[in-house]
């Protein structure tokens, strides 16, 4: 009897039951948090470091430009128009009377989606302004807004803003600001350099304005020599490169008919 007793113990000790086995692996497992359901292993290991909302808001927008009037904040008339890291904080009443692409914005739900704009909320809108990254798209946003919509005097149009001007007044179909366009070009066309005046000529058509706008410039451009005419080609369409050369053409023949009418 003894010895069976022995040679049961042993064999116990060799080769443990199952429940000896759970037994130990709960002895040996580790004590950190039970994650719950759905949550991430991020959350549990640095829940602490959770940023409020006004602090990730205050870090997403590089700066605020507020271009509210006093009423406005009374009337409720504000929206907010995200560019790029600016905030444009603006009046939905006076953007929405200078541009037809705003006031289908925010009068028209069934105007979204609209191509180039996000609804983030309620009267607060992401938008693409250019495809062009130079200057960048919250400049010329700001621009712009500044040369639409008094706040509260509109900002004059200079050189370095026009071409701007030009191809946002028909993104944001803004015909205010595309009449102060076409009228800084004829009341200023005249005094510039020929190839200036080729630029403004190129955006003219690049951009459709109107043809009043093209006939202005022309006779500026055709000051040009031919050598410089030819080099810059590219710039103007074939139809009217071919007006050009006429127009010099017949020039140089008045030039030189008057020149033998004199010596006659």
């Amino acid at each position: 009897m003894g010895l069976l007793r022995r040679l049961e113990e042993k064999r116990r000790r060799q080769f443990p039951s199952a429940l000896q086995l759970i037994a130990a692996q709960q002895r040996n497992r580790s004590t950190s948090p039970r994650k719950v359901f759905g949550q991430k292993t991020a959350e549990i290991v640095s829940g602490s470091r959770s940023r409020s909302p006004a602090k990730k808001q205050q870090q997403q927008w590089a700066k605020t430009l507020d271009y509210l009037q006093p009423q406005c904040r009374l009337e409720g008339c504000s929206a907010a128009i995200l560019v790029e890291d600016v905030r444009f904080l603006v009046c939905k009443h006076q953007l929405s009377h200078s541009s037809d692409f705003f006031r289908a914005l925010f009068l028209k739900s069934h105007a979204l989606p609209m191509e180039g704009v996000r609804h983030l909320r309620e009267d607060e809108y992401l938008i693409q302004v250019s495809s062009l990254r130079h200057p960048p798209q919250a400049l010329q946003f700001q621009w712009f807004l500044e040369t639409t919509v008094p706040s509260p005097m509109l900002r004059d149009i200079s050189d370095d803003l026009l071409e701007t001007c030009m191809r946002l007044c028909k993104r944001f179909a803004a015909r205010g600001l595309e009449m102060r366009c076409t009228k800084f070009i004829k009341e200023r066309v005249e005094s510039k350099p020929p190839l200036m005046a080729l630029c403004w000529l190129n955006w003219s058509f690049k951009h459709h304005f109107h043809r009043s706008v093209q006939e202005a410039c022309l006779p500026v451009v055709a000051r040009l020599s031919l050598l410089e005419l030819e080099k810059h080609r590219q710039m103007l369409p074939e139809a009217v490169f071919a007006d050009l050369l006429a127009m010099k053409l017949r020039t140089a023949y008045q030039q030189v008919f008057n020149k033998n009418c004199g010596k006659s």
